[in-house]
């Protein structure tokens, strides 16, 4: 999975770089990169990716998915190399949609690869745009 590497060991991958049956959208403004993915209607699949980690650190998973817009309760959850995450992007949103940073929690990982997956638990199109990955300070 493509990733961007940020200063002081963050990492960031962007959606549409992810494996799954997601499909890739740009209706809703304010997305980073080229375009963002939500889950089909009927999906229980998961996106996939694998991104490396310089230091082996507790980190901070965030997700910068969409709220609101045309659906509601567009639930999803991170879950890194196996360790489910807590959901994020529940409820309602704006009505014509934003993106918004959340934090899933936090993580153990060793320096090398992980494998993060981002599952459709809402409603209504659980739409993802980026996953960030920052070591906490200690």
């Amino acid at each position: 999975t493509k990733q961007k590497d940020e200063m002081n060991g963050v990492v960031s991958v962007q959606a549409e770089h992810m494996v799954g049956n997601w499909k890739a959208g740009t209706q809703y403004p304010g997305f980073e990169g080229a375009c963002y993915v939500a889950a089909p209607a009927i999906s229980s699949e998961p996106m996939t990716g694998r991104v490396k980690v310089s230091q082996a650190s507790m980190y901070s998973i965030s997700i910068r998915a969409l709220k609101g817009g045309a659906h509601q309760d567009r639930a999803l959850a991170v879950e890194i190399n196996g360790k489910r995450l807590k959901t994020t992007h529940q409820g309602e949103g704006p009505s014509k949609g934003a993106f918004s940073w959340e934090e899933a929690g936090k993580v153990n990982l060793a320096e090398g690869k992980v494998v993060v997956k981002i599952y459709p638990v809402g409603k209504g199109h659980p739409t993802a745009d980026v996953i960030m990955l920052s070591p906490v300070a200690k």
